[in-house]
């Protein structure tokens, strides 16, 4: 089923990322944690953050986590690393302690040979890391080696989003002028 879950999410089927969503939790509930329950909470947090109600998001996202600690990680540790802190812990998390989340999912992923997820959680944590405020050309730097090893591993999610950080990043560091002229045209 955590395959059918993050197929759902990936290709846009609501459906039956619902479906399965709810017969994991319902077999977690039935049967008892397993290594696949924490991606099962992960995402009943991402519905139930999307319904408002963020008290139990967060609750549901900190299940996820401690499943996931308890049962020594996953292939969809990753997944769910990147989804608790970009949907459910964001609310109310440091930047810094979602950098270590989307560290841990970063190598966790790698680790289990789930490439899109673990360059995602990269991704995202340079994204954090600039919002946060880290100095730019260690930000531009990281997106840098991020591309080279996006492209080592032939991964081209993300790449639109890390194709404008590299295009602003120079500008915001003075590497690169911006040509007004050509952009009003």
């Amino acid at each position: 089923l955590d395959q059918i879950v993050g197929y759902g999410v990936q290709a846009d089927q609501h459906i039956e990322f619902l479906v399965a969503m709810v017969k994991a939790v319902k077999r977690t509930v039935k049967y008892g944690i397993c290594k696949h329950a924490g991606l099962a909470f992960t995402f009943l947090s991402v519905v139930t953050l999307a319904q408002n109600d963020l008290k139990n998001a967060q609750r549901y996202a900190n299940l996820a986590m401690t499943i996931l600690d308890r049962t020594n990680g996953h292939g969809s540790g990753g997944l769910t690393y990147c989804v608790c802190a970009t949907l459910s812990r964001s609310w109310n998390a440091k930047a810094s302690q979602m950098i270590g989340l989307f560290h841990q999912g970063y190598h966790g992923s790698m680790g289990h040979g789930d490439l899109e997820s673990g360059l995602m959680c990269s991704y995202l944590s340079l994204v954090s890391s600039y919002h946060d405020g880290y100095p730019l050309q260690m930000v531009n730097t990281a997106f840098r080696a991020l591309t080279n090893e996006m492209n080592l591993y032939n991964v081209s999610s993300n790449i639109h989003g890390i194709n404008q950080f590299k295009k602003l990043l120079p500008v915001l560091i003075g590497e690169q002028v911006v040509d007004w002229e050509q952009i009003a045209l």
